[in-house]
Order: C-alpha cells, then sequence, then structure tokens
C-alpha cells in the first residue's frame, strides 16, 4: 500500500478547502443574486399601494348581501388569477343574507348657524321619506328605560334624537399641541396591556345572539 507524503496530504487538504470555499461562494452568490431580485421587485415593482387603494378605498364598503361585497369579491379574484393562485372560485355562504346599500346621505345643522356634520347611517336602517328636519334632543343613555320614558314621553315628535354624551368642549386657551412627560408615556405603555381579559370565541359569539336586540325597547319608544 502506498502511502501519501506530507506534501500530497497538503495538496489534498488543500482541494478540499478550495472546493469547500467556491461551492460556499457560489451558494452566497446565487442567494444574494435571489435577495437582490427581491428588493427590486418590493422597492422598484411593488403594487402593494395600489391594491391596498383599491381594496380600500375604492372597494371599502363590503357589507354582507351588497352589491359592494360581490364587487369586492370579484376585484379579489381576479387579483388572485393574476399573480397565478390555482382553483380560485366563489362558495356560497348563505341564501338568504339581507342586501343594504348607501345611494346619497347627508346631515347638515341649519340653526343657529349652517355647520355640515360628518355622519353616516346605520346598516340596514330605513330610509327617511324625503329630507328629515327638526329640533335636536339628546338622549345620554337608555340603560334606565324607565328614566328615559319618565322623561321624553311625549317630547320626541318631530325631534330628531342624538344618542349618547355630548362632546366635552376644550376651552380657547388649551395648547393646541403638547408634550408627553414620562408620567403620560408610562401611563400609555401601562395600557398596552387589557385589564379586562378577553372573552372566549363561545361565549363572544353567544353575545352577538342577543347585542342586535338591547336597543329594541329604545328604538320603539322613539318612533
Amino acid at each position: 500500500m502506498k502511502q501519501l507524503t506530507m506534501a500530497s496530504r497538503k495538496s489534498i487538504v488543500c482541494f478540499a478547502f478550495l472546493t469547500v470555499y467556491v461551492t460556499g461562494y457560489s451558494q452566497l452568490l446565487t442567494e444574494e443574486a435571489t435577495l437582490s431580485k427581491i428588493r427590486d421587485e418590493g422597492f422598484q415593482h411593488s403594487a402593494a399601494m395600489k391594491m391596498l387603494y383599491e381594496f380600500t378605498d375604492i372597494n371599502g364598503q363590503r357589507l354582507t348581501g351588497s352589491r359592494e361585497y360581490l364587487g369586492a369579491a370579484k376585484w379579489t379574484s381576479g387579483k388572485m388569477k393574476e399573480i397565478g393562485l390555482d382553483n380560485v372560485h366563489f362558495e356560497n355562504f348563505c341564501n338568504h343574507c339581507r342586501g343594504w346599500s348607501v345611494k346619497t346621505f347627508n346631515v347638515e345643522m341649519v340653526a343657529p348657524n349652517y355647520m355640515h356634520i360628518v355622519a353616516y347611517p346605520l346598516a340596514m336602517t330605513k330610509s327617511t321619506n324625503g329630507i328629515a328636519e327638526g329640533a335636536l334632543v339628546n338622549i345620554e343613555s337608555f340603560a334606565d328605560m324607565n328614566s328615559v320614558k319618565e322623561r321624553f314621553t311625549g317630547k320626541l315628535q318631530g325631534k330628531i334624537v342624538l344618542l349618547g354624551t355630548a362632546p366635552r368642549q376644550r376651552p380657547l386657551t388649551d395648547s393646541l399641541f403638547r408634550r408627553f412627560g414620562d408620567a403620560d408615556l408610562k401611563k400609555m405603555e401601562d395600557q398596552l396591556s387589557p385589564a379586562v381579559k378577553p372573552t372566549p370565541l363561545p361565549e363572544e359569539l353567544d353575545e352577538w345572539k342577543v347585542s342586535d336586540h338591547r336597543d329594541k325597547q329604545f328604538l320603539e319608544f322613539v318612533e
């Protein structure tokens, strides 16, 4: 059996090291080229903002059963097909879904001065019979319906009811901006941990079954 000389062993070791180095370097070049393509696609050819704009601003109102929902679903399926996803199809969600859409809606204060009010109708509410006009009545809460009935019975005819606490008016002397101190920032940080534990999903679903009926008595009263 032939024995390798010291020079031969060194040559073999150097060759093996060179092979590993070349192979590793080639892999690095391949990975860098791949990452470079990803970076170029993300920074130079990204369609994320355009798709987000189309999905939120153009197809943003997507109530179940509405024409807007169908339009958003068709747009989404079209984008999925464009990027090469397979088996893009629709499945039936429900057979008796109610549809609801807004064609036009506007709220204005006309006295004592004119002001346009930013508002949006509650989903599934009925249309008004033309322009509805009347004096405002504020009801902060209907948690105690006996109190509400005692105070407002016979006083709501032709009125427009605003539900909730009136917004707090800030004095003109208040500064428009203020700098948060360490105590303020610490308080904000503490609020990141919710004091109330999340409701388990089964209980949350049971809650949804009755949540739509909580205001039934109040709505019947103000009609």
